[in-house]
């Protein structure tokens, strides 16, 4: 054929198209604009050979990343102490912290103040002090009670015996109930064990009421008791009330 070349001279012109085979059709590879050949899945998978390749969730008890900065010629990594806590210095210099109102300096009792705060059960409260700066204080003042049923009988016998130190302000209250006479009697105690009578002894009839209050401090406080004629036993009431502060 004339003017038909069978090898061509000029390498610009010199063009070689590439095929592959699809499904038993010629077709020619396809490349983006830069010449990048063009790979896809059409929804299947592509195999990657590598060495180590280990693709899954980051676990921080077994990996680590490096979040690096730059001191000016070199990239570093970030510090931090041994909790996790970044590590901020200065290198000599200074660092500037914005904030309002930021007011670092020794206190001055003429222009700041500091409150010291108690709890009244429910609520926090500032401490209260006069023009002058003293404390004031609230006397509060508590109240104890108890009550307990007995009967008398043949010899003296102590009833539950009430601590005083902080309540020294008391009365016992004594009632018979019964139908006999009863004997009864103030006893004190420094230590719970040696009981000493504090007054004289007093006949309480069947249905009369009489109150006792002790002469001398000692700690512990209580009522002696017993019938007044032996086998004619009865029954008391004792009330034990008192308040201090």
């Amino acid at each position: 054929m004339p003017n038909y070349k069978v090898f061509q001279d000029a390498p610009s012109e010199l063009r070689v198209r590439i095929y592959g085979l699809d499904n038993g059709l010629d077709q020619s590879i396809k490349v983006d604009a830069t010449g990048a050949v063009a790979i896809q899945n059409d929804g299947g998978s592509l195999t990657v050979d590598a060495t180590d390749l280990d693709i899954r969730d980051l676990n921080n008890a077994t990996d680590n990343v490096l979040v690096y900065g730059s001191d000016g010629v070199d990239n570093q990594p970030l510090l931090t102490d041994a909790t996790g806590a970044l590590a901020i210095q200065d290198n000599g210099g200074s660092l500037t912290v914005d904030a309002t109102d930021l007011d670092i300096r020794d206190l001055d009792n003429t222009t700041d103040s500091v409150l010291v705060y108690g709890n009244d059960g429910d609520n926090n409260v500032a401490l209260l002090t006069d023009a002058n700066g003293v404390l004031q204080v609230a006397v509060v003042s508590s109240y104890r009670e108890a009550s307990e049923t007995v009967n008398t009988g043949a010899t003296f016998v102590g009833s539950t015996a009430q601590d005083i130190s902080l309540h020294p302000n008391y009365t016992w209250f004594i009632k018979n109930t019964g139908v006999n006479t009863a004997t009864v009697k103030l006893q004190i105690s420094p230590n719970y064990v040696d009981w000493v009578d504090d007054g004289m002894d007093h006949e309480l009839e069947a249905g009369e009421s009489m109150v006792l209050v002790a002469n001398v401090f000692l700690r512990y406080t209580r009522v002696a008791y017993q019938s007044t004629v032996t086998d004619e036993d009865t029954t008391l009431e004792l009330t034990w009330q008192a308040y201090g502060g």
